[in-house]
């Protein structure tokens, strides 16, 4: 098992999930990484969530970093590139604006980049 195909299986149980536990039970279903072993073991990391939790944390958070609610899954164009502003992290005071790039990677950014992008 290579790395391509790890990939292709972790899309489809996403797929499989979202279709079934998903929708039964009103939850989103993500799977973003987890740990591969080239012997062929993949051990995938799954996360169930509410829908809209990531903006109902957001909204609570927003004004703490000088952010508004409606900041939450707007686009900022940082280094050149293209960004999504998903989260907050108060516990990570360096790089507390967590922002997602197309291809769903995460990434912590400073807050001062974040705000300028997003016109403050």
């Amino acid at each position: 098992m290579d790395k391509a195909l790890v990939k292709q299986i972790a899309d489809r149980i996403e797929q499989v999930l979202t279709e079934t536990i998903g929708k039964e039970f009103g939850v989103t279903v993500e799977i973003r990484g987890g740990t591969f072993d080239p012997s062929g073991a993949f051990s995938p990391r799954l996360t169930l969530k509410q829908p809209d939790a990531d903006r109902a944390v957001f909204a609570k958070l927003a004004p703490m970093f000088g952010l508004k609610v409606e900041d939450f899954g707007r686009e900022v164009r940082l280094n050149g590139r293209v960004f999504t502003l998903v989260a907050l992290a108060p516990g990570a005071p360096t790089f507390p604006a967590i922002v997602r790039d197309d291809a769903g990677k995460e990434y912590g950014y400073r807050l001062e980049p974040v705000k300028r992008a997003l016109g403050r």
